[in-house]
């Protein structure tokens, strides 16, 4: 398996698209200032994430996205594909937009997108410019016929299977669902996020991890890179993340790999990428930093927080 570790936090009118393989469902209120506002594409795409995956769909397999930002964000020029190194594999039908806490469908056929979910397979969510927005993946069995590979809370929590999935709707897990299953499998698992970045940090420039798990994680085995296409890029020094625990990785000297103001970074196993951030130029400025926050967005934050919890935007 090609195992993903879910973002830790993220938060979802009856409209059918003009353009197949679309629908959209309303939520209700909700629309407010951008959390990007004013600053460009990549912070409103941030809060794009992949809610739910249902690979054995009848009649078609499909893929539903949430957007945990304020503003409505358009879906115009997104991808989804199935192979990290095909970012254009499956371009999302135009005319799209999700509103700030609302669902969008895409159906995943040779169609649509020029492919179709398998049993033990994942998908990614590429932005215009190649960049890992999100990533799925589950195990021959988890998102079964009828059911579907959600997150649990809806929008907000990790991945796990359901037996009756919720096209286009909020998340319905029974109880008993979910126990031991896909990327949140059992108690004692570990997962390590990108918590916070400088890029242009002094004397050098450094990325954060925060473990959100309820186990250690080795740093064994891991990496940080800039370029989705070199995926061992900078090894991560030997060590071992606490649950709740922050470490700082200096990228310069530890890693040589060199942050840019406008510019991504990946967290990978060598295989796949785990998690991914990405930023405009000025969102991670000098003194500062990219941070997450607590809806799982990242923001632009003065002073920087490194080594521990990180401030409001």
């Amino acid at each position: 398996m090609r195992r993903v570790l879910s973002l830790s936090a993220i938060v979802t009118l009856t409209q059918v698209a003009a353009c197949s393989g679309a629908s959209i469902t309303p939520p209700g209120e909700g629309e407010g200032e951008g959390e990007g506002e004013g600053e460009g594409e990549g912070e409103s795409l941030s809060g794009l994430r992949l809610n739910e995956v249902a690979a054995a769909g009848d009649p078609v397999d499909w893929v539903e996205i949430t957007n945990v930002g304020t503003t409505t964000v358009s879906l115009d020029g997104l991808f989804l594909t199935d192979d990290a190194l095909l970012p254009d594999q499956g371009a999302i039908p135009a005319g799209l937009s999700v509103a700030p806490g609302a669902f969008v469908v895409i159906d995943v056929d040779d169609t649509t997108l020029g492919f179709k979910l398998g049993g033990d397979e994942a998908v990614f969510l590429i932005a215009p410019d190649g960049a890992i927005l999100d990533s799925a993946d589950w195990d021959e069995g988890a998102s079964p016929a009828g059911g579907s590979f959600a997150r649990s809370p809806d929008g907000t929590g990790e991945f796990v299977t359901t037996t009756t999935e919720s096209r286009g709707a909020a998340n319905t897990i029974t109880a008993g669902e979910g126990e031991g299953e896909g990327e949140g499998e059992g108690e004692g698992e570990g997962e390590l996020v990108i918590n916070e970045v400088a890029a242009a940090g002094a004397p050098e420039d450094w990325v954060e991890l925060l473990n959100i798990g309820s186990a250690p994680v080795s740093l064994a085995g891991l990496f940080l890179t800039d370029d989705p296409l070199d995926l061992v890029k900078g090894p991560l020094p030997a060590g071992e993340v606490l649950p709740g625990a922050f470490v700082v990785i200096d990228t310069d000297t530890t890693l040589d790999v060199r942050l840019g103001s406008d510019e991504e970074v990946h967290l990978t196993d060598g295989v796949v990428i785990l998690d991914s951030v990405d930023w405009d130029a000025g969102q991670s400025p000098a003194g500062g930093s990219f941070s997450r926050q607590a809806d799982g967005s990242f923001a632009t934050t003065t002073p920087d927080t490194r080594g521990a919890a990180n401030g409001a935007n």
